[in-house]
């Protein structure tokens, strides 16, 4: 079903699995582009029927650990060069879609050095905003990307990158123009996902350039901790901040160990 603000030339991408409680917000919230693909993973749920109802196209892809591996092939499935990536947990607030709709065809198509456009971000745990941690406050998050200006890969959290020479339109946090990200309903959920991505990190990390060493693997729990706790204020969020604050600690340590055997492997 298309709505007749559909007229930006951007193709979103949206790709799911069982995620009906948010699908219905993201996909309107996206209307102002012209072509929307969903990309199912294998839903057992209602996200077929929502999908079938607001989206352009809507393609079936066998389950996948990490929707890099899905992005990475991305120019199969769209019709235009600037596409916008969302995920199904995740609504664009209707002032931020003015905001890009305003700035699009005034600033954006008429740059030949504009390869990207970031947004304001903010993050949910169990429907509230986070305040502090490695997730919380106001982050910005690379929304719109244009197909010839920028890579994409399978490496898990840092698939998508600038090509160099190009540059970055940035749209400044101004009250709510903001992505509102749902991001966690569960402490299992969280575990059960971040879970999927420690498998990747190992290799994801050393395709970076980062190395490691046991010495820094003993150190990167502290660091981490102070890091999201006290620096980014974690505290600000009471039990769930300090949770959230040892939770990254342990990702990081975890991803560490992986680099470190994928480092010993490959050397």
């Amino acid at each position: 079903m298309k709505n007749e603000l559909n007229n930006l030339p951007i193709s979103a991408v949206v790709v799911t699995y069982n995620e009906e409680r948010y699908l219905k917000k993201c996909l309107e919230s996206i209307s102002f582009c012209q072509e929307i693909i969903v990309i199912d993973l294998g839903s057992k749920d209602e996200s077929i029927n929502i999908s079938n109802k607001y989206a352009t196209k809507v393609i079936h892809h066998e389950r996948v650990e990490v929707v890099e591996m899905v992005h990475a092939k991305i120019k199969e499935y769209v019709s235009n060069e600037w596409v916008l990536i969302i995920d199904p947990d995740e609504m664009i607030d209707i002032s931020l879609s003015r905001q890009i709709i305003n700035i699009f065809e005034s600033a954006v198509l008429n740059n030949p050095k504009i390869g990207s456009v970031t947004v304001p971000w903010w993050f949910y745990f169990k429907n509230k905003r986070l305040k502090g941690t490695i997730w919380g406050g106001a982050n910005q998050k690379v929304l719109i990307m244009n197909l010839n200006r920028f890579q994409f890969s399978k490496q898990v959290h840092s698939g998508r990158k600038l090509i160099d020479g190009f540059i970055t339109h940035k749209i400044n946090l101004e009250r709510d123009n903001i992505i509102h990200h749902y991001w966690m309903n569960s402490y299992t959920k969280l575990f059960e996902k971040h879970k999927r991505y420690i498998k990747q990190e190992g290799e994801s990390r050393y395709l970076e350039g980062k190395r490691t060493n046991k010495k820094h693997i003993i150190k990167i729990p502290f660091l981490e901790f102070k890091k999201s706790y006290f620096q980014l204020k974690g505290y600000k969020d009471g039990i769930k901040g300090l949770f959230l604050s040892l939770f990254w600690s342990w990702y990081c340590f975890k991803s560490e160990i992986n680099l470190l055997k994928y480092q010993n492997e490959v050397t």
